[in-house]
């Protein structure tokens, strides 16, 4: 019911699959930056470039603006639609 008072135009299974999708992509990415640094750190050493606090905070705010824009496009403009599958 709360969902349907913020955001008028979702309903709870639009936010849901939305919710899933977000989250889903910032899981992925966020291990693909941990993957590559770990990359880094096997190839190079400690002489590689090395992820700081300051650089870690920015890689994670474009994660989540990254997976944000990607993940809306369905709800706002119904590009393709969150919907469950039909069997045939």
């Amino acid at each position: 019911m709360v969902i349907k008072e913020v955001f008028p135009f979702l309903d709870k299974v639009e936010f849901n699959l939305w919710s899933f999708i977000h989250l889903g992509t910032c899981a992925l990415v966020t291990m693909v930056v941990i993957g590559y640094d770990r990359y880094n750190v096997i190839v190079k050493g400690f002489s590689g470039t090395k992820i700081t606090a300051g650089k870690a905070a920015l890689i994670l705010m474009v994660i989540w603006v990254y997976s944000t824009l990607g993940s809306l496009p369905p709800i706002l403009f119904g590009w393709g639609g969150y919907a469950l599958g039909k069997l045939e």
